[in-house]
């Protein structure tokens, strides 16, 4: 996909439109895709010149979803080149270490470096990469020398069940999204707790969510003390994936989740209470225990910069769960298992989990590449 790009920005250089190896993208609420160079940004309008034409033209920005400006040459795909190639051209192949394959013209090839071009340039663009980045390639031309893995080859776009524009609109749209989150839990906050979630999206139907949670530090309503940690991984699933292939959500770490969690927690509280007989009464609680379930939710995303997460879920819990208490003297021992803590409200080996996130996303923009 990114190498359709690609195209379109070498077209508008070569009609003397731009002057620079990329391409400014608009895309409209319409789903339509238009490439060229934005020549200035005025009230209401952006003037912009497609790649198709020389003519400038207004867009008003109602009409426009997004805008990318810069698309550099580098981010091309490949099944965008496919895209560009209706007539199958013979083309060569490059795989790099990383794994990513290059679809280019091959010039030539010493033990030092490949010499190349992508397939709408000009041989006087030659590019080089170094034998210790390659991994393998393939030369149209030279049919005995055909030493790439099938796996790793690029077919052509006609003998593929791809909807390109569908993985074209997701490397656009999320081009420009932060991947990484931290969130506070204002629920356990008010259950005596601080939380801290730290989310990394791995694609724009997953993530990976990590909390940790200092217990006794929050608003505290029990007349006693509390202390404690606990942590918790989840795994996110987008809801809107499992009933269809092409869900693109307004964020990569935007939409409608379930998240399958596992936990643990360590916890000592002490409740001191005076009773009817004016004698005190101390509660020395120790609990530790593991829980396993899942959250179920949504997630709102700002302008890339703010989150919002409400959630509720259900765990089934086990563990350790001491209680003494002192009564005047009369010491006994028991066990109890029922508590609050954090987002958890506990009670007989199952709880249900409720809470409230505010983040901030930070860290740079991501090199979103479709998972097609």
């Amino acid at each position: 996909m990114k190498k359709l790009l690609f195209a379109f920005a070498l077209l508008l250089c070569t009609s003397g439109i731009c002057h620079s190896q990329t391409v400014d993208i608009i895309i409209t609420k319409t789903g339509k895709n238009l490439y060229g160079e934005i020549i200035e940004e005025q009230s209401g309008v952006i003037v912009f010149t497609e790649h198709s034409s020389s003519i400038e033209k207004n867009i008003d920005k109602s009409q426009i979803k997004e805008v990318i400006r810069g698309y550099r040459y580098e981010d091309l795909s490949d099944a965008v080149y496919n895209e560009l190639n209706p007539k199958g051209k013979p083309q060569d192949y490059i795989i790099r270490t990383d794994g990513d394959s290059l679809s280019v013209n091959i010039l030539s090839v010493t033990p030092e470096k490949i010499v190349y071009i992508y397939p709408f340039e000009n041989e006087d663009l030659k590019r080089e990469i170094d034998r210790s980045q390659v991994d393998d390639y393939y030369q149209s031309r030279k049919k005995d020398n055909f030493s790439v893995k099938k796996d790793k080859m690029e077919t052509p776009a006609e003998t593929r069940n791809i909807d390109f524009q569908d993985q074209y609109m997701e490397e656009v749209i999320y081009v420009q999204n932060r991947m990484q989150l931290i969130k506070f839990n204002f629920t356990a906050l008010g259950l005596g707790s601080i939380s801290l979630a730290y989310e990394h999206s791995l694609g724009k139907n997953k993530s990976l969510e990590i909390v940790a949670s200092q217990h006794g530090l929050g608003l505290n309503n029990t007349g006693g003390t509390k202390e404690g940690f606990g942590a918790e991984i989840g795994y996110k699933f987008k809801m809107g994936n499992i009933f269809s292939e092409y869900y693109l959500p307004d964020h990569l770490l935007s939409g409608t989740y379930i998240k399958p969690i596992l936990g643990f927690a360590s916890v000592n509280e002490t409740i001191e209470t005076f009773n009817p007989n004016n004698t005190f009464v101390f509660e020395n609680k120790n609990r530790n225990y593991g829980y396993l379930g899942f959250d179920l939710g949504y997630q709102w995303i700002f302008s890339d910069l703010i989150s919002m997460d409400i959630y509720t879920g259900m765990a089934y819990y086990n563990g350790e769960f001491e209680v003494t208490i002192n009564n005047d003297g009369d010491i006994r021992e028991t066990n109890d298992n029922f508590f609050d803590e954090g987002d958890f409200f506990a009670s007989g080996n199952f709880g249900a989990k409720a809470g409230f996130k505010i983040g901030i996303l930070f860290g740079s923009k991501t090199k979103y590449k479709s998972e097609r």
